[in-house]
C-alpha cells in the first residue's frame, strides 16, 4: 500500500463518520500512521482558550444534561451502540491505520465500545441509592448519587477508542458532560468517535442548542490541553490512562485543587505456569498476552514464571510458536504483530535492549560494542571474561556499570541488568529470536554462531 493509498483510505473512512476533507487539512498538527510513518493528516490543534471555551459549554450543558432522567440518558447510549455496530468495520480499520493495531484488535476494540453501551444502558435503570435506619423515630435516611459535572476523559495511543467508551458510556448515563484529550497520535481515532456520538445524539431528539454542542467535546493538541484539564476547578473529576509517570503527574495535579482521578496506569504483568497447567492454552496465552498491539499495553506479559518440571517442554514450544509469528503490515491478513507506535517508541525499545554474549572475538566487536555503548544505542551488555581469551585489563569495557563480565546468552531487560549488577543468578531468558545490533555482531559470523545469531 502506498503512501497515497493510505491517506486516500483514511479520508474514505472519515467522510463516512461525516468528517470532511477540510477537517484533515486545516492546520499543521500532523496525524500520521506508523504503518509506514506517512502523514495521513494535518488538523488545527486546539489552543488553551479553545478548551477553555470547551469547558465552559460544558459547564452549561451539565445542568441540562443532569436533569434527563437516567432512563433516557441510557436510551442515548443504546443509539450509541447501534451507530458502533453500523461503523464497526470502519472503526476498527481506521484504529489500525492510526495505532498500528492488527486487524483483529481493532475490531475488537471496537466491539469493546459496544459491551461498555450494553452494559451502561443496563445500569441507566440500576442508579441505586440504599434506605438506611434512623435512630429518630418516624425518619430515615435515604441515599442518593448526584453526577459530578464535566469529566475529562486523557486517553493513550495504545486503546485510542475502547478507553474513551468505558468512560463515556458510564458518564454519560451517570449526567456528566465529556471533555476528551485524545492522544497526540491518534487523533483521527478521536474525531470519528465523537463524530459517531453525534449521530447518535441527533437521534435522540429535540435537544437544546447548549446541551448539543456541550455534551461531548474532542480536544486535539498536546501535553499543554492535558495540563489545563488537570489544573480547571470546573472539570471536578479527571480519568486518564498511560504510563504511571503521568499518572504520578496527574494525580497530585488535580489532587491540589481537591479534583478527583481516576487513573489507568502501566503494567508489570507475570503468568505463572504450573505443572497441572493445560500447555496448549498456555501457550496461546503466553504469546498473544507477550506479542499483542507489540508489546505496548499495560496488560503485556512481561515476565514468565514456570514450574521447573515443564520449562524445557514449555521453552521449545515457545521457541517453535515464535518462529510463527509473523510480523508486519498490520492491514494484511495474518500478520500477528505490527508496528511499533513511532519513531520514539522505536528508540526507546533500542535503548533498553541489552546486549549478552557468550563470547567475544569473532562474535563481538568490542570496539563497536564500546561505541553503541557510549551512544547509548544499547543499555548495557554482558560478556565472557575468558571465551575465546581473556578481556584485557585495562579494557574501555571494563569498570561500567552497565557492562556485566559474566557468561550468559540471552536479551535483557534494564531491570534484569540491574539484577545481574545485583547478583542475581544466571540466565533470566535465552535467545527466542530476535535480531541483535548489527553494529556490534561480526558480519562475518552472523548467523553461523552458536547462539544462532
Amino acid at each position: 500500500m502506498t503512501t497515497d493509498t493510505l491517506a486516500h483510505e483514511t479520508a474514505s473512512l472519515l467522510a463516512g463518520f461525516g468528517i470532511g476533507p477540510e477537517i484533515l487539512s486545516a492546520g499543521d498538527f500532523a496525524a500520521t500512521s506508523p504503518i509506514d510513518g506517512s502523514r495521513i493528516a494535518a488538523l488545527r490543534p486546539h489552543t488553551p482558550g479553545d478548551l477553555d471555551t470547551m469547558i465552559a459549554a460544558a459547564e452549561r450543558a451539565f445542568p441540562l444534561w443532569r436533569a434527563v432522567p437516567p432512563p433516557r440518558r441510557g436510551e442515548l447510549v443504546r443509539l450509541f451502540a447501534e451507530e458502533l455496530r453500523r461503523h464497526k468495520p470502519a472503526l476498527g480499520r481506521l484504529v489500525s491505520i492510526e495505532a498500528g493495531k492488527i486487524l483483529e484488535e481493532g475490531q475488537g476494540e471496537v466491539q469493546e465500545m459496544i459491551d461498555i453501551c450494553d452494559f451502561a444502558v443496563g445500569l441507566s435503570r440500576q442508579l441505586y441509592g440504599k434506605v438506611i435506619a434512623s435512630e429518630r423515630p418516624g425518619h430515615r435516611m435515604l441515599e442518593s448519587w448526584h453526577p459530578l459535572g464535566p469529566a475529562g476523559i486523557i486517553t493513550a495511543f495504545n486503546f485510542p477508542v475502547a478507553v474513551w467508551s468505558w468512560n463515556a458510556a458510564l458518564a454519560l448515563v451517570c449526567g456528566d458532560p465529556l471533555i476528551w484529550k485524545p492522544s497526540d497520535k491518534t487523533p483521527l481515532c478521536a474525531l470519528a468517535c465523537n463524530a459517531i456520538l453525534g449521530r447518535a445524539i441527533a437521534r435522540l431528539g429535540d435537544m437544546p442548542d447548549e446541551l448539543r454542542q456541550g455534551l461531548s467535546q474532542v480536544a486535539i493538541g498536546g501535553a499543554e490541553l492535558g495540563e489545563a484539564l488537570c489544573d480547571d476547578r470546573r472539570v471536578p473529576l479527571v480519568s486518564a490512562t498511560g504510563s504511571t509517570r503521568m499518572g504520578a503527574i496527574v494525580g497530585p495535579r488535580v489532587a491540589q485543587r481537591f479534583g478527583r482521578t481516576l487513573l489507568e496506569l502501566g503494567g508489570n504483568n507475570g503468568m505463572i505456569v504450573a505443572s497441572s497447567a493445560d500447555l496448549d492454552l498456555a501457550l496461546r496465552a503466553i504469546l498473544f498476552a507477550a506479542v499483542g498491539t507489540a508489546g505496548q499495553r499495560c496488560t503485556t506479559l512481561r515476565r514468565l514464571i514456570v514450574s521447573q518440571d515443564i520449562a524445557d517442554t514449555l521453552i521449545d514450544q515457545l521457541k517453535r510458536a515464535y518462529r510463527q509469528v509473523r510480523i508486519g503490515n498490520p492491514l494484511e491478513p495474518g500478520t500477528l504483530v505490527g508496528p511499533l507506535i513511532g519513531e520514539t517508541a522505536f528508540g526507546k525499545m533500542k535503548r533498553t535492549a541489552v546486549l549478552i554474549n557468550c563470547a567475544r572475538g569473532p562474535i563481538v566487536d568490542t570496539d563497536a560494542l564500546v561505541q553503541a555503548l557510549d551512544a547509548k544505542t544499547i543499555a548495557g551488555a554482558a560478556l565472557d571474561t575468558v571465551d575465546p581469551e581473556p578481556l584485557p585489563d585495562p579494557h574501555p569495557l571494563r569498570g561500567r556499570d552497565n557492562v556485566v563480565l559474566t557468561p550468559h546468552v540471552a536479551w535483557y531487560s534494564e531491570q534484569a541488568m540491574a539484577g545481574l549488577q545485583a547478583g542475581a543468578p544466571g540466565e533470566v531468558r535465552r535467545v527466542l529470536s530476535g535480531q541483535w545490533p548489527l553494529n556490534v555482531v561480526n558480519r562475518a559470523v552472523k548467523g553461523k554462531s552458536r547462539a544462532g545469531l
